[in-house]
């Protein structure tokens, strides 16, 4: 036998030794064989086979890892950092975005609430919020903090479906960590990508290329804290305000700054107050060709950095009491909100957030408004709503594939206008908390954590269990206001795909006219990002229209409005028009019986009715396009 042969049975051995002592109580009727990896001697001690991997100490991640040692299962927690707290330690994102309820309540409790209580407030400063971290992690005996790990690949069992362990570079070498349950808690959704589980990218599940910016925090010093405020005080800009240790606005003011590099853009101030009377501030907007490239990530912060003193000689000529600042530097790493969303039993919409859904298998409530940020240079971002009160179900965490893996954070089953809400830490923290339950009780259980998805009686045990630490997970009944309009269906249509904005009063227009103009852009819009027609097509039937059509801000009427879609049916006579033109499109069955009631003797469109035409026929033309066999 050669001596290359007899390595390798070695390797095998070892991991199948390795594997049958973490399966004492077995997740599969089949159990999985490590696959060996052969340029790499494993040479593993009993103290590397953990009941639950965490990979990750992002402030979700530390969350998971608490919770499930609180659970009585052992865990390990790896990060590539030297300190727990990722986003806030490395992004320094020192301002919270918090979810209250209708009374005021915080919806975020559990290991989040202690987290809150520690640092003081909803803006802090990143070494403290460090420190308190740290000290969590330590006060719980089940757990193993291993800094410094960074993820290489997951180890997987012959048929990939289960993650066995975790290959991780630590002190230059590699090694690899065994557990029973793996939680995903990096930002990227990292593990469960290597794993092979499904994603979208930013916003291609509605129809966009583009991912919300990423921002460089600065860290500047010699503000005039009081001064600042009281010129905030006087700001008639409706989104500004301040407390104690946060304040936000100059929008306006930040708008005018003309940055050096085409890749960035500067929006209102996001200020948070450090414990040394230094602040730290989000507003320099980065757009990156590819967010998942460490290159590109790393040409991102170089240009970021290049153009943080120009931008802080911009706001001491600016801004009230930022006379005497001087740039102290800037977060070591990007702030980077949206990459991958992935594919989980689950997906969390827009029409769930804003429509305050309220899941039997909840584990966690938010009511953090849908902020999307800008996409790109020159565009402002949207808040598409604000929720009363929503709920994350727990499938929401169980991805697609792999069969013992939970993932945690931004990158987790959302869509991404749903994320717009969902991403934010305190709802990832709450959320990490559920996974590390629901990961201990799969391991008590001999559950996988998609068998537990599907069982209310387990959910409800592990919403207990939640309940026990303290976590929040009340049944609201909150109808959302707008959802007795007759337009209301076609409105989530249009929300979905990021077409309908009600800001952050969830001012819908539903009843208001509409113009031409915006009424062949949504046409467009819609039938483009519903994937129905491209971009190139549905621009060869409405450019002649735009020529012949006065484009002007009057309201839209109803035979201007057919007159337009009747262009997409390619089949209504020409000479068709008024009262006969309306009677063509219910002979044809063009027009749902809703429409027709709300369409019959009006003369203008709303904006409601809009949503509906459109809808109608689109749903049309699919229709048609499946009975051709042409729909994808």
């Amino acid at each position: 036998m050669s001596p290359r042969l007899l390595l390798g049975l070695i390797y095998l051995s070892l991991g199948l030794i390795i594997f049958g002592l973490i399966n004492d109580i077995s997740l599969k009727r089949e159990k999985p064989v490590l696959s060996p990896s052969p340029e790499v001697i494993l040479l593993p001690s009993f103290q590397e086979i953990f009941d639950v991997l965490v990979m990750g100490a992002e402030p979700e991640g530390v969350a998971a890892a608490i919770s499930a040692a609180r659970s009585g299962v052992r865990v390990l927690l790896l990060d590539p950092h030297e300190k727990p707290g990722g986003l806030f330690t490395y992004g320094m994102l020192n301002v919270l975005d918090m979810n209250f309820g209708p009374r005021g309540e915080l919806l975020t409790k559990g290991i989040f609430e202690e987290f809150f209580r520690q640092i003081k407030g909803e803006a802090f400063d990143v070494e403290h919020a460090a420190r308190v971290l740290t000290d969590l992690i330590k006060r719980e005996s089940n757990l193993t903090f291993l800094p410094l790990a960074t993820f290489m690949r997951p180890e997987m069992d012959v048929l990939g479906k289960t993650i066995i362990g975790l290959r991780v570079k630590h002190d230059s070498l590699e090694k690899s960590f065994f557990g029973k349950i793996i939680i995903d808690a990096t930002q990227d959704a990292d593990v469960a990508a290597a794993a092979g589980v499904p994603y979208t990218l930013g916003g291609s599940d509605y129809g966009l290329k583009e991912k919300m910016a990423a921002t460089l925090i600065l860290h500047i010093g010699g503000v005039n804290w009081q001064v600042f405020t009281q010129g905030l005080r006087h700001s008639r800009e409706p989104t500004t305000g301040f407390n104690k240790v946060t304040a936000w606005g100059y929008g306006e003011v930040m708008h005018q700054y003309r940055p050096k590099h085409p890749q960035i853009y500067v929006r209102g101030l996001n200020v948070g107050l450090q414990h040394d009377g230094s602040v730290l501030i989000n507003c320099m907007l980065i757009f990156l060709p590819d967010y998942l490239d460490p290159a590109a990530r790393l040409k991102a912060l170089q240009i970021g950095q290049a153009e943080a003193p120009l931008l802080v000689e911009y706001m001491k000529k600016r801004i009230p009491g930022f006379e005497r600042a001087y740039l102290i530097g800037t977060a070591p790493e990007l702030y980077i909100r949206e990459t991958r969303h992935i594919m989980g039993e689950y997906r969390l919409t827009i029409n769930d957030v804003l429509g305050n859904k309220m899941f039997a298998d909840r584990i966690a409530l938010g009511s953090y408004p849908v902020d999307v940020q800008a996409t790109a240079p020159g565009k402002y971002g949207v808040v598409y709503g604000k929720p009363a009160v929503y709920s994350i179900p727990y499938r929401c965490l169980v991805p697609l594939k792999i069969d013992n893996l939970l993932v945690v954070g931004r990158s987790a089953s959302y869509t991404s206008l749903a994320a717009g809400s969902a991403r934010v830490v305190p709802i990832g923290m709450a959320v990490g908390q559920a996974a590390g339950v629901a990961a201990a009780y799969c391991i008590r259980k001999g559950l996988t954590p998609r068998q537990l998805a599907y069982n209310l009686a387990d959910i409800q045990q592990v919403q207990k269990e939640l309940i026990r630490q303290g976590a929040y997970l009340e049944e609201y009944n909150i109808p959302e206001a707008i959802s007795t309009h007759w337009a209301y269906e076609y409105l989530k249509f249009f929300r979905s795909l990021g077409l309908a904005a009600g800001g952050y009063h969830n001012r819908w227009h539903l009843d208001e006219p509409i113009s031409v103009k915006p009424f062949i852009h949504l046409i467009e819009m819609a039938a483009v990002r519903s994937g129905i027609i491209e971009q190139k097509e549905i621009r060869k039937v409405f450019e002649p229209i735009e020529a012949s059509i006065s484009i002007s801000s009057a309201p839209l009427s109803r035979e201007q409005a057919l007159r337009i879609l009747a262009s997409l049916h390619k089949e209504v006579p020409e000479k068709t028009s008024g009262e006969d033109l309306f009677r063509y499109f219910c002979e044809k069955g063009w027009l749902s019986p809703t429409v027709q009631k709300q369409l019959q003797g009006k003369n203008l469109v709303s904006r409601g009715l809009a949503y509906a035409l459109i809808y109608d026929t689109l749903n049309k033309i699919r229709n048609q396009q499946i009975s051709r066999g042409e729909a994808g």
